[in-house]
């Protein structure tokens, strides 16, 4: 269907209007009316359109009227002439390029029930007299440019159970009157610029299952109040500037499968009230000012994601981590990410038992000793990084059986010996092993890595059946002849290889191209 403007429209509408007046506002002569408007657009088949019929020649005003004109490349503003279709049901106009205000004759519509103007580019304020709409069951604003307040009037609202206000510019207060929603089951007002606290009175909100606040600029501490929420399954706070502690009462929220709070300013313990939740997912406590040891996360075997990173968590991985009945119990986790924090100890062994862990992160903390074998059962692992804490000794070699594994960091660790032996790596061998001060033994034969860069510590090296070019190093951990066999191409006054003179001959052909590597070996490609 070609693009059709609210010009168009309008007339269209003022058709309509006519009609509902002259046929006494009869259900059947509105949807006479909507079918004469249908029959002037281009593409009868798109969209809904199709579904614009007249089910009988007897029909009665009893059927429930619906426009439908979502996804119609609908341009301009909203004619106020619309109100004038009283027994309409359902207005859905969502997915198109409407703009302008929203008509404040909008509330005229009584009968209304359900209201989709999400996803245009719709601006200026919510009128308050939208209020009026008492019969509405499902409101959706979300995703267009609304600015001002959310209207108190809101709070007349008794019958509905979604409201959808998110991604718009809405500032101001989180009406009070939002808690008179008895029957509201979604709210979510996230990416606004809301500037309050939350208000208590959302804890009244028994049937609520979705609460999404996040993305403004709400602060205070969190109301008590939320833990009265015993329906809610998804708790969405971050980003923004709440502070204090999560209430205990957050212990009742025994429903809950996601909770977000990452990016505020809560502080004081860590919020052990957690472990009583054993629905939960989903959990992300990232950059607050939580103290203390970790949260007890696993103890409903559901969790499949826990991140808190950038906290200032203390201790040892908690002794529910480190038994059978802790991360071995956590089956479906997925994502383990607790970097920048001050936590201690070692890696528990139990780790293993997480068969499903794609993502670990662990770095800069303090955790000491060496890496558990235990690793290798974790053959879904993507990423892990373990740097910048105090690991020594032997990387087990069973991390070499981790097929899926495209990123391993141990930056800044006290690893002596590295087995990367018959894998596929290929390319340049990363700076950042360089700072791996401590390494004396690096296994890296049955590769085809093209370059070393500083790897002046090395007491031994095997780099056996690669296809390394160029001159060997003149390193004592590159002089056993065994460990630089199937490497056709280097060149040094070793035995069993062509003397370097040869090399230097053979650097003129330019098909072959060498650079020093200082610390380590020329190699060509």
């Amino acid at each position: 269907m070609g693009k059709l403007s609210f010009k168009k429209l309008l007339t269209l509408l003022l058709l309509i209007q006519f009609l509902c007046v002259v046929a006494s506002a009869s259900s059947t002569k509105e949807a006479n009316a909507l079918l004469k408007w249908k029959a002037t657009f281009e593409n009868q088949t798109k969209s809904r359109l199709s579904s614009w019929t007249l089910v009988s020649p007897n029909a009665t005003n009893s059927k429930p009227l619906i426009l439908d004109l979502d996804e119609n490349q609908l341009n301009g503003t909203i004619p106020s002439e619309i109100s004038q279709c009283q027994s309409l049901n359902e207005l859905a106009l969502y997915s198109n390029s409407l703009d302008g205000q929203i008509p404040t004759s909008l509330g005229n519509l009584s009968n209304l029930v359900r209201l989709y103007l999400n996803n245009n580019s719709l601006s200026g304020s919510i009128p308050v007299e939208m209020g009026n709409l008492t019969n509405l069951i499902e409101l959706y604003l979300d995703t267009n440019h609304l600015t001002s307040l959310i209207p108190s009037s809101f709070g007349n609202f008794t019958k509905l159970i979604v409201l959808h206000a998110f991604d718009n510019q809405l500032s101001g207060l989180i009406p009070e009157e939002l808690g008179n929603l008895k029957c509201l089951e979604h709210l979510s007002l996230y990416s606004n610029n809301l500037f309050s606290s939350i208000p208590a009175s959302l804890g009244s909100l028994m049937n609520l299952n979705y609460l999404h606040l996040y993305g403004n600029q709400l602060f205070g501490p969190i109301p008590k109040e939320l833990g009265n929420l015993k329906s809610l399954t998804d708790l969405e706070l971050s980003v923004n500037q709440l502070n204090g502690s999560l209430p205990p009462s957050f212990g009742n929220l025994i429903n809950l499968e996601i909770l977000y709070l990452l990016q505020n300013q809560l502080s004081r313990s860590s919020p052990q009230e957690i472990r009583n939740l054993m629905k939960l997912l989903l959990l992300q406590l990232d950059t607050n000012q939580f103290i203390g040891p970790p949260p007890n996360i696993c103890q409903g075997g559901s969790l499949a994601c826990f991140s808190a990173s950038n906290k200032n968590l203390t201790g040892n991985i908690p002794k529910g981590l480190k038994n059978c009945t802790g991360l071995g119990s956590c089956p479906n986790l997925s994502s383990l990410l607790v970097a920048r924090n001050n936590i201690t100890g070692t890696i528990p062994p139990e780790i293993g038992n997480v068969t499903q862990l794609q993502s670990l992160d662990l770095s800069s903390n303090n955790l000491v000793e060496k890496i558990p074998k235990t690793l290798r059962k974790l053959t879904t692992l993507i990423k892990v990084n373990l740097s910048d804490n105090q690991l020594f000794d032997v990387i087990p070699p069973e991390i070499g059986l981790l097929t899926n594994l495209e990123s391993l960091d141990l930056f800044s660790n006290r690893v002596r010996q590295l087995d990367l032996s018959h894998n596929s790596l290929r390319g340049e061998i990363p700076p950042r092993m360089s700072h791996l001060e401590s390494l004396e033994r690096l296994n890296l034969s049955y590769n085809s890595p093209n370059s070393f860069e500083e790897m002046r510590g090395l007491l031994y090296v095997d780099i056996s059946d690669n296809q390394l070019k160029g001159l060997i190093h003149e390193s004592k951990a590159f002089q056993d002849v065994a460990m630089l066999q199937g490497n056709n191409g280097l060149c040094d006054n070793v035995q069993g290889f062509p003397p370097r003179d040869l090399f230097e001959d053979r650097s003129k052909d330019s098909r072959l191209i060498s650079r020093p590597i200082s610390g380590g070996m020329t190699l060509k490609n």
